[in-house]
């Protein structure tokens, strides 16, 4: 692209390029997730939640940072220092101006029309989100954990003050009580 254009682009507004970057990611994401062989579209959803999580987009952002020419890091560091005008509630403030930060440099580089740059920064990314040594850990909803432990075990009162105990201790407090409590109910 020409000079001009890029120079329109460093004025744009960050929350639009996180807008444009998200749907990118997201896109990827997906049909990553489906190339692994993953069917079935709640286990499609369910495989993709470890990479969009805010605390995966974060850490990709921090191992990437350093390795980003002078125009990305510019963009990222504007994205990560925006004002957040709503943000989840269960996130970290700056894990989320981070993950932001990841997508909208997703967003530059789609917008700069640099298709390549787009997919090398992506799979670098789930590089470093599948890693191993990572901090960045799969996350397994509790009702998806009590569903599973239900295969495996007979004693349901055991299981149900342990969900409990993990939740606000109440039996209409989360869906993984209910779960659990009526398997428990049905065996008893």
């Amino acid at each position: 692209m020409a000079d001009k254009e890029i120079k329109n682009l460093q004025a744009v507004n960050t929350s639009v390029f996180a807008y444009i970057g998200d749907a990118v990611y997201e896109t990827f994401v997906r049909k990553y997730v489906f190339h692994k062989g993953i069917l079935r579209p709640d286990r499609l959803n369910s495989a993709s939640i470890s990479y969009v999580r805010a605390e995966a987009q974060a850490m990709a952002y921090d191992k990437l940072l350093p390795e980003l020419a002078a125009d990305e890091a510019s963009v990222a560091r504007r994205a990560k220092n925006h004002k957040i005008t709503s943000m989840p509630k269960n996130v970290d403030p700056m894990v989320y101006k981070k993950a932001t930060a990841f997508e909208a440099l997703l967003g530059y580089l789609e917008l700069k029309g640099d298709p390549s740059r787009v997919e090398e920064i992506i799979f670098k990314a789930f590089e470093i989100i599948e890693d191993p040594s990572s901090e960045c850990k799969i996350i397994i909803p509790k009702e998806t954990s009590t569903a599973l432990f239900l295969k495996f075990t007979e004693n349901y009162q055991d299981l149900l003050v342990g969900v409990n105990i993990g939740g606000v201790g109440t039996l209409i407090a989360s869906l993984a009580s209910l779960i659990t409590f009526r398997e428990y109910a049905k065996h008893n």
